[in-house]
């Protein structure tokens, strides 16, 4: 079956070149409270005038349906490594307070084990290396896991909980080597799976759960090249799919399953021209192309997950700059929050 790739405009602007005057607007402006910096030497971003999260990309983002938030953790900002806690109810964030928290990271796995009613976060990049360590939520409080075997230290790989399996499944990521492993969670242990076949090696995929389907759905990232591939994984296998149409190859998309309309939902990303700002729903066998009125800024390495208020949500990432904004996603069009 032939498949047809929509292109898309992308802006010329490169998502890494930063301006040099922005080091030196926010050199000497202090973090947030509850916040560590993992390098001596880097660029502090400027405390927010309203009581949300500062600008970051490679943020943590997962949904607590019990306790009816959506938690923010961590992330990097020109070479700051953050650690904060924040919650989102559906229409303000609010600093969280716990008395530990893992140390400042980015990229690193992050979602919410329903079985055992806790957000966990695995792994991710602190400015000299790679971790490899598992953290869980209760609500109130971060508490390190002892782990006898865990998976190598990595970052920016796709996490999610798998419904029908009751597991957290995590697929690749990257160090100085691109991993195509997957391994599940099941609230004691790491495993790691053996498919018959599997994506190739990468890192920065989209990865979404999708319940109707009771699937994961997983597509582009990079690791040799940029991928525009679509996977699923069904608790055994991977399946690469065949869509009719599909989004372009790319990195760092966001991806997330939006509960209302039943679809997966796709945004942004990185390609050599530049960051994306297009938006897709995956039905389960086709991509298609969504033409809201409005959009966030084009960006990539950024989170997405289910809001309270029974929308996607969507925060910061890179781009033109590093972004500090909040959108929602309704089924049809984005609002800035």
């Amino acid at each position: 079956m032939s498949v047809s790739v929509t292109s898309r405009r992308v802006p010329l602007h490169r998502g890494w070149v930063l301006l040099a005057v922005a080091v030196v607007l926010f050199a000497a402006a202090a973090p947030a409270a509850g916040a560590r910096i993992g390098r001596e030497d880097a660029v502090v971003p400027q405390r927010p005038t309203t009581d949300a999260p500062f600008a970051r990309a490679q943020a943590g983002l997962a949904y607590d349906p019990g306790r009816q938030v959506t938690l923010l953790f961590g992330g990097e900002y020109l070479g700051a490594y953050m650690n904060d806690t924040w919650a989102w109810n559906g229409t303000k964030w609010r600093l969280q307070a716990p008395p530990r928290s893992p140390s400042p990271r980015a990229g690193m796995g992050m979602a919410y084990d329903a079985a055992r009613k806790q957000i966990v976060v695995f792994g991710g990049f602190n400015g000299h290396g790679y971790l490899n360590d598992t953290w869980i939520w209760n609500g109130r409080a971060w508490k390190k896991l002892a782990i006898p075997s865990a998976p190598k230290a990595r970052a920016n790989m796709g996490m999610v909980w798998d419904d029908a399996r009751q597991v957290i499944v995590m697929f690749g990521g990257g160090t100085a080597n691109i991993f195509n492993d997957t391994w599940t969670w099941d609230g004691t242990a790491w495993t790691r799976q053996a498919p018959a076949s599997s994506p190739g090696k990468r890192s920065d995929m989209g990865m979404a759960y999708d319940p109707l389907h009771q699937q994961v759905v997983m597509f582009g990232g990079q690791g040799f090249n940029f991928y525009g591939d679509t996977w699923t994984w069904d608790g055994t296998n991977w399946t690469k799919q065949n869509p009719s149409s599909s989004p372009i190859a790319r990195w760092g998309p966001g991806m997330g399953y939006d509960r209302v309309s039943d679809q997966t939902v796709l945004f942004g990303g990185d390609v050599l021209s530049g960051p994306l700002d297009d938006t897709w729903t995956w039905d389960g066998t086709n991509w298609t192309e969504r033409f809201p009125a409005s959009s966030p800024a084009a960006r990539f390495r950024f989170p997405m997950d289910w809001s309270p208020n029974n929308q996607l949500i969507l925060f910061g990432g890179n781009g033109a700059v590093v972004y500090g904004d909040t959108w929602t996603w309704d089924g049809s069009a984005w609002m800035l929050r």
